[in-house]
């Protein structure tokens, strides 16, 4: 069973007209809610302010692993040259 998540009751501040626009939005979101509106609201807007750091960190991560991917591939590839150059060297003689 899932473990429900605790919830507080707050009071805000809104515009008459920007509650008007939730209330509008309800179902383009697909909630049943002005509070799960406005929860789901939230979360998308701080998961936009931190997108950025996470973007951020995604990409050294990526990066990190396309040099390590690098790296391994160089010295693969010099060490088939290595054998090449072996194996030419032997057919010549």
């Amino acid at each position: 069973m899932a473990k429900k998540k605790e919830k507080v009751r707050t009071a805000i501040y809104i515009d008459k007209d920007i509650l008007k626009r939730c209330d509008e939005c309800l179902p383009l979101a697909n909630v049943r809610s002005r509070n799960e509106f406005i929860t789901e609201a939230l979360r998308y807007y701080i998961g936009a302010n931190f997108s950025q750091e996470l973007e951020n960190y995604t990409l050294q991560s990526v990066s990190q692993v396309i040099r390590s991917s690098i790296s391994s591939m160089e010295d693969r590839i010099a060490k088939l040259d290595m054998i090449g150059a072996v194996a030419a060297t032997q057919t010549v003689a």
